[in-house]
C-alpha cells in the first residue's frame, strides 16, 4: 500500500478538531454515513481528500446518501488496496 495514502487519513480526534465538534459527534456521523469515513477495526479514519471534495460538493449542491455511500465505498477500496 502507498504510505502517502496512509498518511491522509485522519483520525477521529483530528477530524473533530478540524470542525470543532465533539469525537463523538464525529464517529456518529459517521456510522450514519453522513460524512466521508471508513472503520478499520475498532477506529474510525477519514482521507482528508475526500473529507475536502465533500465539504466542496456539499457546501455547492448539497449531497446525497449515495453520493456519501460511493465515497465511503471508494475509501474502503483504497484502504484496502
Amino acid at each position: 500500500m502507498d504510505k502517502t495514502r496512509l498518511s491522509n487519513l485522519l483520525t477521529a480526534e483530528q477530524v473533530a478538531q478540524l470542525f470543532s465538534i465533539k469525537v463523538r459527534q464525529v464517529k456518529e456521523l459517521a456510522r450514519q454515513g453522513r460524512i466521508p469515513g471508513v472503520k478499520v477495526g475498532k477506529v474510525w479514519r477519514f482521507s482528508e481528500d475526500s473529507l475536502k471534495e465533500w465539504i466542496e460538493k456539499g457546501q455547492a449542491t448539497g449531497i446525497s446518501q449515495t453520493e456519501i455511500n460511493s465515497r465511503v465505498d471508494r475509501i474502503i477500496k483504497e484502504v484496502l488496496s
